[in-house]
């Protein structure tokens, strides 16, 4: 014999999981929730820290303020996925979304982008130019991503 080949995998941890996410998914059918429209918009936001939760109590808050809301955080923690959240939970909740990625967008294009552009305004403008973004969200949101 020359070489012997193995793969061995301890699968007890992803067993104990699966057991978990299967309890939790009962509990959530039998749960009597009087908020229940709130909790069908969470669509699999999972979280157990005592700070989400009540970041979680505080966009459940302000979703139904008619305000501009300021979301800060580092890049990639989910800044999109709690706009999201406030949309859905919000009276706008069936009105657009718009998400835009202000930092993918060069400076001297940001003015044209958000306040519209005719025609052959500049190289790649489209004919009949294009709507604005302000105009696209149209009564929804407007979440503009990485402005700083």
């Amino acid at each position: 014999m020359v070489r012997v080949v193995l793969n061995i995998r301890d699968i007890t941890e992803l067993h104990s999981l699966t057991d978990q996410t299967s309890k939790l998914t009962i509990l959530c059918r039998e749960t009597d929730d009087p908020q229940g429209d709130q909790h069908a918009a969470l669509q699999g936001i999972v979280m157990e820290s005592r700070p989400m939760k009540r970041l979680l109590e505080l966009v459940m808050r302000v979703s139904q303020v008619e305000s501009i809301v300021l979301l800060q955080g580092e890049s990639g923690v989910g800044k999109d996925v709690i706009a999201r959240l406030i949309k859905r939970l919000s009276p706008r909740g069936d009105k657009p979304f718009v998400a835009v990625n202000c930092g993918a967008i060069p400076e001297a294009l940001l003015e044209s982008e958000f306040f519209d552009y005719e025609k052959d305004a500049f190289t790649s403008a489209a004919r009949g130019g294009k709507p604005r973004l302000f105009e696209q969200a149209n009564g929804g949101i407007l979440f503009l991503d990485e402005v700083g």
